[in-house]
């Protein structure tokens, strides 16, 4: 377990946002490799790390996409169309017919309009374009400057909010009686959303899961 657990670590960690400051992508790295290099790493040990990389990039990646995601997809499928010959390019380009890239591609009609040679040829369009896509972006976030800097500061408190939710969560599991394993499950569940690969945790309902916890214990004590 503890090896998928890592392959998935590091997953995440090749699709961290590329706003990340150099300096902590680095640190991240360093961790991965310290991880790997121990053959007895416990899943716990991994789960912690993930943890603490997904508290890190949580607001970068959700400023990120606050301020920029709608001009990404454009410039993204951009880069893609450019990638490719003139005529399938505008194949590519009717097909989607509006649509996102990624809806067109999930659509089962993609494998019927297209043969696999060009299948073949819009998906390695598509992946160097995401080698490329971060220089492309680079100018708009630096035009953008202080705006992204604005979401990534509410971002940063809406983190603070949700780690102060977990804490007092974690502060309930302390106090003994038979509701403790059922509520560490909770609190389990609740750490999760921030690992690097998971789900983000949610406001409402870790205020939700705080809430009741508390009346519960209240009403069994």
């Amino acid at each position: 377990m503890s090896k998928s657990l890592l392959a998935e670590f590091e997953y995440g960690i090749a699709h961290l946002p590329f706003v990340l400051p150099n300096e902590e992508k680095e640190k991240v790295v360093a961790t991965l490799v310290k991880l790997k290099s121990d053959p007895d790493v416990a899943e716990t040990a991994i789960k912690q790390a993930m943890f603490e990389v997904g508290i890190f990039e949580y607001p970068y990646r959700n400023a990120y996409k606050e301020v920029f995601a709608q001009k990404e997809e454009g410039e993204f499928l951009g880069l893609v169309l450019k990638m490719l010959e003139e005529g399938l390019e505008g194949k590519f380009e009717s097909f989607l017919a509006g649509r996102s890239l990624k809806e067109g591609m999930n659509d089962a009609a993609f494998m019927e309009t297209f043969v696999p040679e060009e299948r073949q040829l819009i998906e390695q369009a598509v992946n160097e374009s995401k080698q490329k896509i971060s220089e492309v972006m680079m100018p708009e976030i630096q035009q953008d400057k202080q705006l992204f800097e604005h979401a990534l500061k509410r971002h940063e408190e809406m983190r603070d909010r949700l780690l102060q939710l977990i804490k007092e969560i974690s502060a309930l599991s302390e106090i003994k009686g038979e509701w403790q394993d059922e509520l560490r499950a909770v609190l389990e569940r609740a750490r999760e959303g921030f690992l690097v690969t998971e789900r983000d945790p949610e406001l409402e309902e870790l205020v939700h899961l705080k809430d009741y916890w508390q009346e519960e214990i209240g009403k069994r004590q």
